[in-house]
């Protein structure tokens, strides 16, 4: 599945929606997601085989 900055993502085990807010690297084989958790901001990188797109 391909990824774009601006999708809405979750792990395909569960957890936050988060959404793609770069590439870890030129590769895109890591996206870099941002979520908020208690008011706070949260970034993480994973590889997409990790994620699922969540449809609006």
């Amino acid at each position: 599945m391909e990824f774009k900055v601006g999708d809405v993502v979750q792990l395909k085990s569960g957890g936050p929606n988060m959404t793609i807010s770069g590439f870890y690297n030129q590769n895109e084989n890591s996206m870099t997601c941002t979520w908020f958790c208690s008011c706070e901001i949260r970034i993480s990188n994973f590889p997409p085989e990790a994620l699922i797109k969540i449809e609006k």
